[in-house]
């Protein structure tokens, strides 16, 4: 009996998910800022789940597969990506790894999309995020998805995943039960939150630019609401003349992403979705339409008795399942992320700072 936890730190909420084999054994979200204020919430959650045999730590940007107990300041600066000045108090993702690292748990760091052998090397150039950790456990929970659907291995699987997070929005290249490219979500096109890929000579004006801009430019922007929720934005598309365009940008900028990413996988015998704006009617509905024509559009169904998690919480549990040599072994084999390796910095062709 293999007892594993993933973690997914998402953008408005954080999921855990408990598995013991292929069963759900715990299933919680909450509140990103809940988790931010009060991090012992999570170190809370899992002392009172026993003999836990691996976690799928929180992995930020990612890098490759490291246990806990062998993690480095280099390598909690590329997690983050958040500067840190000296001797100050370490905030958010930080905060949480410095709590377990004191802790005596068998946790694990996964990897992002740039650091899978899988992308070919020359699709790396000049990219840092391709795809964050948690959009490669989005990308297992679909694999594992098709492969059921299907009735088919693993390495059989082929398909296009559009992530509709309630921050970003990211677009996965599948083939063969690889990820092969990746769009990430402050790489690509219009995010709820996000505005994406940022023109650099808008770069240049804003000059001073911080973290908090990444989250700046998307549809609650455009809409000039940054309380606005996904549920609440579908209701008002056809009421509010800058939710219509807002919603009209967003599909758009979507069907761009798709389109390109059939250079990487030009025959997906699917166009998956997830997050949680795929699960409005009128968000699938309007995509179905424009793509449809290059592939069947699906919704991924998850594990079975999931309630209250989002794909890649429960992605991040079948990761560490298989890490623990559990049944879902041969999905992380087939995805290589055991061997995946090198630093988001690398392939970078600016001068970067120190």
């Amino acid at each position: 009996m293999v007892k594993v936890i993933g973690i997914d730190p998402g953008t408005n909420l954080w999921g855990i998910v408990g598995l013991e084999n292929s069963t759900i054994i715990y299933e919680n979200a909450f509140p990103t800022k809940r988790v931010i204020n009060k991090p012992e919430l999570l170190i809370d959650i899992l002392d009172s789940i026993e003999d836990i045999d691996l976690i799928v730590a929180p992995s930020g940007f990612g890098i490759p597969l490291t246990s806990i107990t062998e993690l480095t300041h280099e390598q909690i600066f590329e997690l983050t990506l958040k500067r840190q000045k000296s001797g100050s108090e370490l905030v958010g993702l930080g905060r949480v790894i410095d709590l377990l690292l004191k802790k005596d748990y068998n946790a694990y760091f996964i990897p992002g999309v740039k650091h899978l052998p899988t992308v070919p090397l020359y699709r790396k150039i000049n990219k840092i995020d391709m795809g964050t950790a948690d959009k490669v456990c989005s990308a297992a929970l679909s694999i594992f998805d098709q492969s059921n659907y299907y009735n088919i291995d693993y390495d059989k699987t082929n398909f296009i995943l559009i992530e509709l997070g309630s921050g970003f929005t990211a677009i996965l290249g599948i083939k063969n039960g690889q990820i092969v490219d990746g769009i990430g979500g402050s790489s690509g096109g219009l995010g709820f939150m996000g505005g994406g890929a940022l023109d650099g000579e808008l770069a240049y004006i804003l000059k001073d630019i911080k973290k908090s801009t990444i989250y700046q430019g998307g549809i609650t922007s455009i809409v000039g609401s940054s309380q606005l929720s996904p549920e609440e934005f579908m209701l008002l598309i056809e009421k509010d003349d800058r939710c219509k365009i807002a919603f009209d940008a967003l599909i758009e900028s979507i069907c761009k992403s798709v389109l390109a990413m059939t250079i990487s996988v030009n025959k997906p015998k699917e166009i998956l979705l997830s997050g949680r704006l795929s699960q409005q009617e009128e968000m699938f509905g309007a995509l179905n339409k424009r793509l449809s024509y290059i592939a069947p559009l699906r919704n991924i169904s998850g594990l079975a008795g999931a309630k209250y998690t989002k794909e890649a919480a429960q992605g991040a549990a079948l990761i560490a399942n298989g890490l623990a040599d559990g049944q879902y072994k041969k999905l992380i084999e087939n995805m290589k992320i055991k061997d995946a390796s090198g630093s988001i910095f690398d392939n970078i062709y600016y001068d970067l700072p120190e």
